[in-house]
């Protein structure tokens, strides 16, 4: 509905679009983490060896855990009605 603009397809394109991007985005990070887990297994010295690479699991963690909950805070102050009708653009922008 948003950029239906008077065509049809539109609207169609642009959903597929966008589940397109976060399909990329999801096979990116999924390799980002497998490929710097390894990167820091080779060249870290052996005195942070485990400390870096346990950060990296972390972080992840963190990144996953925080955009769960601002998706919980959009819906407890919007309401399904409202994040279903416009606010599910801000998570995009944040």
């Amino acid at each position: 509905p948003t950029a239906n603009c008077g065509i049809p397809w539109l609207a169609n394109l642009g959903l597929v679009l966008l589940v397109f991007t976060r399909f990329l985005q999801g096979l990116s990070a999924g390799g980002e983490i497998a490929t710097v887990t390894t990167y820091l297994t080779e060249v870290a010295p052996k005195n942070v060896l485990s400390r870096g690479v346990a950060l990296v699991n972390v972080t992840a963690a963190a990144g996953f855990l925080a955009a769960k909950l601002i998706a919980y805070m959009m819906e407890a102050t919007l309401g399904p009605a409202g994040v279903q009708a416009w606010g599910w653009r801000i998570p995009f922008i944040l």
